[in-house]
């Protein structure tokens, strides 16, 4: 009689028996919980063991064999904790039958997330540290300062947590330079800028639905208030139950890097603070119709940003906006509309007065809205099997009042614009056709010029090896073929009174445009070619002649020559005429682009274009030569599975020549320049 301690053994083992029977069936039961302790047993539930001639069954967790953890009870294999604990983290059971002549079938796989230590889903922190050295070893001059020029270094740290409800990210970048001049804050406060600076840093704790963030942030979805605008500050978010959520921001009012003013609030009269309530009001269905409320109060100084021009002068905006999206429940049907009331202010700035009596700008108080419209006409309609056809019409309106401003958001003003559209695919093929109608000046000045804009647009592709269900070597010679047309017409509405203008000076221009492009990709290799035409008719009096036209071709080729080698080909030619003064204008481009990989740590790269311009009848001619190679080497040095240092050594050679010859003003210029450098790059991870 077989014992109870017999079937793990014959199970494991696989002694040879009976002949093999129906497929396993086989479920992972973990107790009912997404994630597991380390110190939970697992089951893998089967419909029947299997016969001894069947062969045995392993169990794999991640890519380590652990069948001898698992013992036989009641037709599962049970996981043994007490022996090992689980592994933390995500990972994948795979369950196979292995036959007597050792041939492994995969019975089945099963996502396995396991609970770290103190109860983390993910506890990481990734450090990075990247120093980079270059060194002139010689140029053109033959008496250049060679040697060691500058260096720079970044610190990246990123890192966060998860528990079930809870979660943290963090994420900080710092900077640092040998130069002054490369110092990040240079262009701020000169020499007082720190050699190392802190760049960007972003901290975000989130619960449940709500979330806490403070440093870097973009925040903002009003598209006339305050939309993605982006700098340092906090965030908050909370759900309000079924029935919405609440969001408050408050940043500074430009963007800024360094260690003082952390939060950005320092200064109360540069900041923007707003929020922004979303309320469900269909709260079994969220989205079916929503409605967000947005306020804002905003104050600029005249500062400059670190990577922003200067603020001319104080600007100060409050207001508020509303905005509300809905959709059918078969979603053919998508609408969303809002409204944004703004007051704007530019104070009186000492600063910018410099004591001169200067006129108050008003106070003025302006609205915009917009309206999206989209409606599926047909919706997978099968002309034949593989051409389902999609019809979407489209209408977008906008008004902005003039006048209207925000400092939390760039919206040009006084415009009234209207567009509509019809998008279309028929299988693979796709098309889009669009008309839109603009015009400014909305309080009719007489004394400014109204100009009306409309544009027409029509966009094709249509793949041809998708569409003709050509696969295999076949399917690459067939290219995706691209077609796209533009018409463009800008006009003045009359000539502005007590102006000074002419009807010369009213515009009145045609523009119009077509190109068309085929694209071929195989495995190893990718062709383009790309053909455009444009042309711009003056028609205001006076005018008549003062036409241009363009055309252009491009050609491009990539190839993978070699596991190890890449190579890139593009040509291209334009031509262009002024028909006024009959003038042509051509230009041609060659280049070409290598990277080559002796080895797995060595790679050569190297680019090298001619560019040739002339213009006729003025005979003047313009050439470019550039050819820039570089060598580089990458040390791997594993202090340990995924962590160590990779220094890379680089050598780069770059080659310049230059010649321009205008015979009309008797201009010859020829000058070729040289430099040879080297680097090192560090890498710590």
């Amino acid at each position: 009689m077989m014992t109870p301690r017999l079937v793990p053994t014959l199970l494991f083992l696989g002694v040879a028996g009976a002949a093999a029977a129906a497929a396993l069936e086989v479920r992972l039961d973990t107790g009912g919980s997404d994630w597991v302790r380390r110190d939970q047993a697992i089951r893998l539930v089967l419909d029947r063991l299997p016969q001894p001639a069947e062969g045995r069954l392993a169990v794999l967790v991640g890519e380590v064999d652990m069948t001898d953890l698992f013992r036989v009870e009641q037709g599962a294999l049970v996981y043994r904790p007490e022996l090992a604990p689980l592994p933390g983290g995500e990972s994948q059971v795979l369950l196979y039958l292995v036959s007597p002549g050792d041939d492994w079938q995969e019975v089945g796989s099963f996502p396995l997330n396991v609970l770290r230590r103190a109860g983390f889903q993910k506890l990481e922190l990734t450090p990075r540290l990247d120093l980079e050295s270059l060194a002139l070893l010689d140029d053109h001059s033959g008496g250049a300062d060679t040697g060691f020029r500058d260096g720079t270094g970044q610190i990246d740290l990123r890192g966060g947590f998860q528990r079930p409800g809870l979660g943290f990210t963090g994420q900080l970048n710092v900077v640092g330079a040998t130069a002054q001049e490369q110092a990040l804050r240079f262009g701020q406060e000169a020499d007082g800028a720190p050699k190392a600076d802190l760049s960007s840093y972003q901290l975000a704790l989130t619960r449940g639905r709500g979330a806490f963030q403070l440093g870097h942030l973009s925040w903002g979805t009003s598209r006339h208030l305050i939309r993605g605008f982006s700098s340092r500050g906090v965030a908050a978010a909370a759900p309000l139950g079924r029935w919405g959520s609440l969001s408050l921001g408050a940043m500074n009012g430009s963007s800024i890097v360094g260690w003082d003013n952390l939060l950005g609030l320092d200064d109360s009269a540069h900041q923007v603070a707003a929020a922004t309530l979303g309320i469900e009001l269909v709260p079994d269905r969220p989205g079916a119709l929503r409605l967000e409320g947005t306020f804002l109060d905003g104050s600029l100084l005249p500062l400059s940003g670190f990577n922003q021009g200067q603020v001319n002068d104080r600007e100060e905006s409050s207001g508020w906006s509303l905005a509300l999206g809905t959709s059918t429940l078969s979603q053919r049907l998508r609408l969303s509309g809002g409204y944004a009331e703004s007051r704007f202010d530019n104070p009186l700035d000492p600063t910018l007065a410099q004591g001169a009596d200067l006129v108050a700008v008003e106070e003025e108080t302006r609205d915009a809205r917009y309206l999206d419209l989209e409606l599926d006409l047909v919706r997978n309609r099968s002309l034949r099997d593989d051409l389902p056809l999609t019809l979407t019409l489209g209408w977008q309106h906008e008004r902005v009042e003039p006048l209207y401003k925000t400092v939390a958001a760039y919206v040009p003003p006084d415009v009234d614009q209207d567009l509509l559209s019809l998008t279309a695919t028929l299988g693979p093929i796709s098309a889009r056709l669009s008309h839109s109608d603009a015009e400014d000046n909305l309080d009719d000045l007489r004394s400014v010029l109204k100009t009306l804009t409309d544009r027409d647009a029509l966009d094709v592709a249509v793949p041809l090896a998708a569409l003709l269900r050509v696969d295999g070597r076949g399917g690459t010679l067939l290219p995706l073929v691209a077609y796209s047309y533009g018409r463009t017409h800008q006009r003045g509405a009359g000539i502005p009174e007590n102006s000074g203008f002419s009807a010369s000076h009213v515009p009145d221009q045609m523009s119009r445009s077509h190109v068309a492009s085929l694209q071929w990709q195989g495995n190893r290799w990718g062709l383009g070619y790309n053909l455009s035409r444009s042309h711009q008719d003056n028609r205001q009096p006076g005018r008549e002649e003062a036409d241009f036209s363009t055309r252009a071709q491009g050609l491009t080729l990539g190839l993978v020559a070699h596991q190890r080698v890449d190579v890139n080909l593009d040509w291209s030619r334009e031509r262009s005429t002024n028909e006024e003064v009959a003038e042509v204008a051509r230009t041609t481009r060659y280049s070409l682009g290598f990277n080559w990989r002796p080895t797995d740590r060595m790679s050569v790269f190297g680019t090298g274009s001619r560019t040739d311009g002339e213009v006729d009848p003025a005979g003047s001619q313009a050439h470019n030569d550039l050819v820039d190679l570089q060598w580089s080497y990458r040390f791997p040095w594993e202090l340990r599975p995924g962590h160590g240092v990779t220094p890379q050594l680089f050598v780069r050679y770059s080659w310049q020549d230059n010649e321009i010859r205008d015979p009309l003003f008797e201009i010859f210029d020829a000058a070729t320049s040289w430099s040879v450098t080297s680097g090192i790059n560090v890498s710590f991870f």
